[in-house]
């Protein structure tokens, strides 16, 4: 009985369906069935989708065959030829399948078949895209690559090429991709096909060079990547070379930001030299080519150096061509002087070096050249310029320098493919003939850009953007913002919100000044400090000098293997502390002083997380000139003194 009643329980229980038939029937959760149906739903919009492209694709072709052949972009065949009554006609064929998108449609031309006597000069005249554009009633744009072959393009949407013919910068700078969080280096280049913003940092373009006629967006540009960095960056951070030959119209929006620019030997004339300024090398005739041989001064004709023995400095905002050579070669020196600082402290690139040093880093330069023809072409100073602008690009990368070159005659009589060589990323605006396109692009793509702000940026490939536009107003509040010190910085994230001071006053108080890892780890861990971080606190700040509580210590390195003593905190004496006493201003300078008001980065005594920082006996005059350089220092041959921006 208990067995019959146990095997009716058996049977009367629901039987698990399998999983073939879970497939089969549906048997799914509610967020299963939900998400099933969001894909049918896509699925069902993108044939929509693709079935429509299709249709409107078949229809622009026709359009565009009838017009081509009605202008006589095509090849009639004579009587004699074809023996019938009725003529014919050879027509321009198009490559299937077409592509397409929501915001373009593109149409490949057979250039296999193409008619007799047509050729691609045919199908790009404006005047045939103008009557194409007019037919179709959507903005038609050719399209020609010698990989990729020739393309009808067709808007749906946007604009020409899918690409909106206008951002601003407010929306640009809103629209900052996440993976550039803390990168206050970044500036928007601007918006691509289907509303994509690009944006770059100097630390990627490292050298650009900005090309392209008269009004085709080249100056707004340049106002839109120096006024992002403004915007984000201090001046201990970042520093200026602007180099403006049109009487300082173009930049004279930043000649009032003493201290963004920097500070060089004022320039005066001297007699003819074979020499550079700063390196003192001689020209080698054999570093260049016949049409690019360094023609050097008469001996009776004055040059234009920078007077380091005066002690005069003046700002790097530069108006007269005969002064730029003697500019860049300062600025060579000062790559030398930093190289010579990232060698002794074992450091291959500035990040690298500010990472260790952050109590006395090394800001950023970056030297725009407005106009480059009007130098270039300037006979004996081009030469020279030239050079010296290619070792700059070519060797000072490493250490934070950056040039911006900008010219509105990309011909070759101005770009030598030395100097084209050395920008490795490239801004080319709308040419005014077919020649500067081809050089610098390899096509006519340049000629035909519209509107005005429209570019090709070059670097790993090629795209197509619409530039922000800046108006006069915004740049002036961006400068006037930066002089009076109101800078939206951006930090890159941490996981925690330790502070250096923080650390050092603990150490002092509660752990006899020791910087072990193991017991800073142990005690900030809660924050979310680290191991790694922990780690490196003793060597970041090793041979620094602070002042915590009003006085001077010494980070003292760990010492001793194959298990060293922790770094620690040492009080400094106060008769024998190798630091310089400050000048009167309270600023060095190189061998002068800034004129007051103006400053380079940080000062004597200024504070960094709370904590008051001097420079320590290696790094003493690369804190307190870490702006300019200082030639003929007074250093003991142990004891270089080196400096830098």
């Amino acid at each position: 009985m208990a067995a019959s009643s146990a095997g009716e329980n058996v049977r009367a229980s629901p039987r698990r369906p399998s999983w073939l038939a879970r497939l089969l029937f549906g048997d799914r959760s509610a967020q299963e069935t939900a998400e099933r149906i969001h894909r049918e739903q896509q699925m069902l919009e993108d044939r929509k989708l693709a079935a429509e492209l299709a249709a409107e694709a078949e229809e622009f072709a026709e359009k565009i065959i009838a017009t081509l052949t009605r202008k006589g972009v095509c090849y009639r065949y004579t009587k004699t030829e074809r023996n019938e009554v009725l003529e014919k006609v050879q027509e321009v064929a198009f490559e299937r399948p077409f592509r397409g998108d929501r915001s373009v449609i593109q149409l490949k031309v057979d250039t296999r078949r193409l008619p007799r006597g047509v050729g691609i000069r045919e199908l790009e005249d404006p005047e045939i895209l103008r009557l194409l554009s007019l037919n179709v009633r959507r903005n038609v744009l050719a399209q020609y690559t010698t990989e990729g072959g020739f393309w009808y393009v067709i808007e749906r949407e946007y604009g020409i090429g899918g690409i909106p013919r206008f951002i601003s910068f407010a929306d640009a700078l809103a629209s900052r991709p996440a993976h550039l969080e803390g990168e206050r280096l970044a500036f928007p280049i601007g918006i691509a096909a289907n509303k994509k913003v690009v944006w770059r940092t100097m630390r990627e373009v490292v050298n650009m060079l900005v090309a392209g006629s008269p009004k085709g967006g080249k100056s707004n540009f340049a106002n839109v990547l120096l006024c992002t960095l403004l915007k984000h960056n201090k001046p201990h951070q970042l520093k200026l070379m602007l180099i403006d030959l049109k009487g300082g119209l173009e930049f004279n929006f930043y000649e009032s930001l003493d201290d963004y620019l920097l500070w060089i030997p004022k320039p005066r004339r001297v007699k003819g030299t074979t020499r550079t300024h700063e390196t003192g090398e001689d020209h080698d005739p054999a570093l260049f080519d016949a049409s690019e041989q360094v023609v050097e001064p008469e001996a009776d004709e004055p040059e234009v150096v920078l007077d380091d023995r005066s002690g005069e400095r003046v700002k790097a905002f530069i108006q007269r061509r005969e002064e730029v050579p003697a500019a860049l070669s300062w600025l060579i020196g000062e790559a030398e002087r930093r190289m010579a600082a990232l060698q002794k402290a074992r450091c291959k690139k500035i990040e690298q070096y500010n990472q260790r040093f952050s109590f006395s880093p090394m800001p950023e330069i970056v030297l725009v050249i407005d106009e480059w023809a009007d130098i270039k072409l300037t006979p004996r100073i081009g030469a020279r310029a030239e050079e010296r602008l290619i070792n700059i690009s070519n060797r000072a990368r490493a250490v934070g320098i950056h040039t911006i070159l900008c010219t509105q005659s990309p011909n070759r009589d101005v770009l030598s493919i030395r100097v084209k060589n050395a920008m490795n990323t490239k801004m080319v605006f709308r040419c005014a003939d077919q020649y500067m396109s081809v050089g610098l692009l390899g096509d006519y793509s340049a000629t035909t850009l519209s509107p005005s702000g429209r570019a090709f940026l070059i670097d790993d490939g090629r795209v197509e953007v619409q530039t922000p536009y800046i108006t006069n107003e915004e740049v002036t509040a961006i400068v006037e913002a930066a002089a009076t010190g109101k800078v939206k910085e951006i930090a890159k994230p941490s996981r925690h919100n330790v502070t250096p001071r923080e650390v050092f006053e603990w150490a002092l108080k509660k752990n006899d000044g020791k910087l072990s890892w193991r017991e800073i780890y142990a005690e900030f861990a809660p924050r979310k400090l680290t191991s790694h971080e922990a780690k490196r606190f003793g060597r970041d700040y090793a041979g620094q000098v602070v002042t915590v509580f009003g006085r001077q210590y010494r980070v003292e390195p760990a010492v001793g293997m194959p298990t060293p003593k922790s770094a620690r905190l040492l009080p400094v004496d106060a008769g024998n502390t190798e630091t310089e006493p400050a000048p009167p201003n309270g600023r060095y300078h190189g061998n002068g002083k800034v004129p007051a008001g103006a400053t380079n980065g940080f000062s004597d005594g200024d504070t960094v997380h709370g904590a008051t920082v001097q420079p320590h006996a290696a790094h003493t005059q690369a804190h307190i000139a870490h702006t300019n350089g200082r030639e003929g220092a007074d250093t003991d041959e142990g004891e270089t003194g080196i400096e830098h921006v």
